[in-house]
């Protein structure tokens, strides 16, 4: 990010998929003034608890602004690239949730998040699938209470694989 020479910085992570729309939405949201945006979510839903997750992920964010703990996904956050500077981007030390303290970080510095209805990323659950959605749920869970409780996580407080070559669907 600090090589980039555009005027917005987008961040996804490995499981998203862009609807054709994506690039031309955002960058209309950025024309009429958007300098902090994430937007609610799709998944590649086959089963029930695909579509429960989808409610619990997009009615958080929704709850979330509502109570003033407004948080754009890592993998879903587009923003100016001077704000971006100007906080200094993520704090490359915390290991889990940087997106949280990177989110409050922004808001601190007088920037509201904008959360658009559309376009909506999809996001692939492979992680539910292969480990299990109680299990991944409750990372979640254990995540979010070390934040609120003792701030960011710096140390590794659980297994938590990076990249999407560990939840392959194939099982390559």
């Amino acid at each position: 990010a600090g090589h980039a020479r555009g005027a917005n910085l987008i961040f996804f992570d490995a499981d998203i998929q862009l609807p054709v729309n994506y690039l031309s939405g955002i960058a209309t949201a950025c024309v009429r003034g958007g300098v902090f945006l994430t937007t609610y979510f799709d998944f590649d839903m086959q089963f029930f608890m695909d579509r429960c997750i989808k409610v619990i992920f997009n009615l958080g964010t929704w709850i979330s602004l509502h109570i003033g703990a407004e948080v754009a996904v890592g993998g879903n956050i587009v923003i100016k690239k001077e704000v971006f500077d100007h906080v200094h981007g993520f704090d490359e030390s915390i290991r889990y949730a940087e997106d949280y303290s990177f989110t409050q970080k922004v808001i601190e510095s007088g920037f509201a998040l904008t959360v658009l209805a559309s376009p909506r990323i999809r996001f692939s659950l492979r992680r539910y699938h292969r480990e299990g959605y109680v299990r991944v749920l409750f990372k979640q869970f254990l995540a979010t209470c070390h934040l609120f409780m003792w701030g960011p996580i710096r140390s590794e407080i659980f297994e938590y694989k990076m990249g999407g070559k560990h939840y392959d669907t194939l099982g390559k």
